[in-house]
């Protein structure tokens, strides 16, 4: 059985090095087309990555008047900034909803904390599944 597929394995080996067009394909398209079509992914992946980390991004803040600094720093990093009423409830059901991308929350013990030189927690809300938001989440 094994002879009868080797002795057919060959005479198609044959019969394709004999055909011109079969051999051109294999040598010429082959090593040509794969490395052509990586570098074209690869382009258009740099090009959505690089377009998207200088576009401004959205962000509403709870509690802004705790930390004008860091607003400050946040809108000169072209961010975005709407400063809302601390409702840390509404801000997760708006997140869950999709109405927003995510909401930063800074408590009234953050200037204290932060001027004690202890850690000046900021609470996060977001969708870590919505991959829409995720760069401008890294960012933030």
């Amino acid at each position: 059985m094994m002879r009868h597929v080797l002795n057919v394995f060959l005479k198609e080996s044959l019969d394709n090095l004999r055909d011109r067009r079969t051999v051109t394909s294999a040598l010429i398209f082959g090593p040509l087309f794969g490395p052509a079509l990586f570098a074209v992914m690869v382009t258009v992946m740099v090009e959505q990555t690089l377009g998207d980390a200088d576009a401004p991004v959205a962000v509403e803040i709870m509690g802004a008047e705790h930390a004008p600094n860091l607003v400050e720093f946040l809108e000169s990093r072209n961010f975005h900034v709407e400063t809302v009423e601390d409702d840390l409830p509404g801000a997760r059901a708006a997140v869950a909803d999709g109405r927003l991308d995510f909401a930063l929350r800074i408590p009234p013990e953050y200037p204290e904390q932060f001027a004690d030189g202890l850690p000046a927690r900021v609470q996060l809300v977001s969708d870590t599944s919505d991959t829409s938001s995720a760069s401008g989440l890294t960012r933030l």
